[in-house]
């Protein structure tokens, strides 16, 4: 993920930058192409894959929810805030 800001910015994985790469197939296959070009060796192209997707559709969701998720833990239910920080 550092890796992605450092090199995409902070603006291309708010929720809605996110909606559009995964919704866009220029934008995804222009990430894909970087990602893989810099990690492909390290994790294989399927890995990546999954991860790069997941990573943007939990952005996205992010932006449907408001930024807030509710968890439990010990049985005690409550919501946090899991919006990206800052750059």
């Amino acid at each position: 993920v550092d890796w992605l800001v450092a090199t995409e910015g902070c603006d291309n994985f708010r929720p809605a930058a996110a909606s559009s790469l995964l919704n866009s197939e220029g934008l995804w296959l222009s990430l894909r192409r970087r990602v893989l070009k810099a990690w492909e060796g390290i994790w294989g192209a399927e890995p990546l894959e999954r991860l790069l997707t997941a990573l943007l559709r939990r952005l996205e969701r992010l932006g449907e929810e408001g930024g807030q998720q509710a968890t439990e833990f010990a049985g005690v239910r409550s919501a946090k805030t899991a919006s990206p920080a800052e750059c």
